[in-house]
């Protein structure tokens, strides 16, 4: 890029990102990581071994992030094993054809409208480093720490509070997941 851009707001700290790019302090929570099933499966989270995982192609939420999960049984997939699809429609109709078992997603209300979570509600993110963000250069520690300090700021000051509290009167038509789970802190 040249050096010509000082960041990008809104991307989530990846461990891929992190090895060239620099982040400012997050401004939301990441989202959640889990997986489905089909709805009525007795399939369990805790053993993938000989399953066929779809993930959506693209995302941080990959067959490398759920490799760091070691406590889940054949979590390193096999080759056979990894269906990346497209978008989180084509997923849901993967799943429900069984063309794969599980998926491995980022935490959608579409997901939960459709399928059954098969992971706990306290399941741990391990495809991520840290939410929502500005991405920079490595080399632009003044941005990093203006934005960190003005950051700062806007939380001191209660306005990054008023801020997500007024998030469902000002886009409460758009579904999704509401301050609680959006917002720093809560």
């Amino acid at each position: 890029m040249g050096g010509w851009y000082d960041g990008c707001s809104g991307w989530i700290q990846t461990f891929d990102r992190l090895l060239t790019y620099s982040f400012t302090k997050p401004f939301m929570e990441p989202n959640k990581v889990t997986m489905y099933a089909k709805s009525g499966s007795t399939l369990s989270y805790d053993d993938v071994t000989n399953l066929n995982v779809g993930f959506v192609d693209g995302w941080a939420y990959d067959e490398f992030c759920l490799a760091r999960y070691t406590d889940i049984a054949g979590s390193s997939l096999r080759q056979d094993q990894i269906i990346h699809i497209a978008s989180s429609d084509r997923l849901v109709e993967a799943l429900n054809t069984g063309e794969v078992d599980v998926i491995f997603v980022s935490a959608l209300a579409q997901y939960d409208t459709a399928l059954m979570r098969i992971t706990p509600s306290d399941f741990q993110n391990k495809c991520l480093k840290g939410g929502n963000s500005v991405m920079t250069r490595h080399n632009n520690r003044d941005f990093v720490n203006w934005w960190n300090d003005a950051f700062d700021r806007l939380v001191q000051r209660g306005r990054y509070d008023e801020i997500c509290k007024t998030l469902s009167e000002r886009h409460g038509h758009i579904q999704g997941r509401d301050y609680t789970e959006l917002c720093i802190g809560y």
